[in-house]
């Protein structure tokens, strides 16, 4: 397997491996971080019971999308794919050159 690797990648994609490994790893660190804080910092859920007895739609029920409280919903979303995308990069780094670290 070694070999079939040695003849496809280049030899500088080979020795920048440790480097692009160290970067995946300060990014994860630094999504986990920021995914923390963005959701320590969203709002707790308020509607409570009336949402189920049909609670009245409202000029912020409809438009949630544009406020802080929906940006910040969307930012934990996106940082959430891009960790999970980061990790998942980061283990096929790992294991495709783990013997040469």
């Amino acid at each position: 397997m070694s070999q079939l690797l040695q003849l496809i990648v280049p030899r500088w994609v080979e020795v920048s491996f440790p480097y692009i490994r160290m970067g995946l790893m300060v990014m994860e660190v630094l999504l986990s971080i920021f995914l923390i804080v963005v959701v320590l910092f969203q709002p707790g859920n308020s509607e409570g019971l009336g949402s189920i007895s049909g609670g009245q739609d409202t000029f912020f029920g409809k438009n949630k999308g544009k406020t802080l409280e929906g940006r910040m919903k969307k930012t934990t979303i996106v940082t959430a794919i891009l960790l999970v995308v980061n990790a998942a990069i980061f283990f096929v780094t790992l294991t495709i050159y783990s013997g040469q670290a």
